[in-house]
């Protein structure tokens, strides 16, 4: 997988597998997800280690962009607080109504 992965508009409710795969992770800077479904992991299940919710963007560590625009989320991904790396994030088209103060970590 290359350091751009453009995974939009693939009506993708989970992120890909092969994403999390050892090193694949290391490897991508810049993620495209605009205009999928994207979910985060429901609150009962959150012992499930199932990988894929949008909550486990956090492991994608060398993330400098970030496009999640047109997901139709309600909250804001806290999970992409954990990406030190990360320059430039897109939301636009959601239903985010609140940013919690956690954003202030991306600030460098």
């Amino acid at each position: 997988m290359a350091p751009i992965c453009d995974l939009s508009d693939q009506r993708l409710l989970l992120l890909p597998d092969k994403l999390f795969s050892v090193g694949v992770n290391r490897q991508i800077v810049t993620l495209n997800l605009r205009r999928n479904s994207l979910q985060f992991r429901p609150s009962n299940q959150i012992q499930n280690t199932l990988l894929g919710w949008l909550d486990d963007i956090e492991r994608l560590r060398s993330l400098r962009s970030l496009n999640i625009a047109d997901n139709s989320l309600y909250h804001f991904p806290i999970a992409v607080t954990h990406l030190s790396n990360l320059t430039e994030l897109i939301l636009s088209g959601n239903r985010i109504s609140y940013i919690p103060k956690q954003i202030a970590e991306l600030i460098k």
